[in-house]
C-alpha cells in the first residue's frame, strides 16, 4: 500500500455487525507498533490525493480506514483473532518483472 511504506503488517479488527473495520494496528518493519486505533475515533475524512513521502502518518490515518473497509478478509491469515495484511518493504523488488498485460 503505498500510502504506507513504513508499515510491514496491519493488523485488523472487524466490527461482527457491519463487517467493517473497526479497528487495526500498524506495524513497522522493525516490528514496532506505529499506530494503534479504533475507526471511530479518526476524523472523518481523507484524500486520495495524499503523497506518503509528504505527508505525516496521523494525517493519512483516515485514508487508510477508508482503503482497509475495501479489502476482503477472508483470503486473510489471523494471528491472535485479527485479520494480518502483510505489506513489502519499500525496498522490495518483485520476483516478476510486470509486462503490462491484464491477467
Amino acid at each position: 500500500m503505498a500510502v504506507l511504506p513504513e508499515v510491514s503488517e496491519i493488523l485488523l479488527e472487524l466490527d461482527t455487525e457491519t463487517w467493517r473495520v473497526a479497528a487495526f494496528e500498524l506495524v513497522a518493519h522493525g516490528g514496532e507498533t506505529l499506530a494503534t486505533l479504533r475507526v471511530a475515533d479518526l476524523p472523518d475524512e481523507g484524500s486520495a490525493a495524499l503523497v506518503a513521502g509528504e505527508v505525516p502518518l496521523e494525517d493519512r490515518l483516515g485514508l487508510v480506514a477508508m482503503i482497509l473497509d475495501w479489502v476482503d478478509d477472508s483470503d486473510l491469515p489471523e494471528r491472535d483473532g485479527r485479520y494480518v495484511i502483510q505489506l513489502p518493504s519499500p525496498d522490495h523488488v518483485p520476483d516478476a518483472v510486470p509486462d503490462g498485460r491484464d491477467g
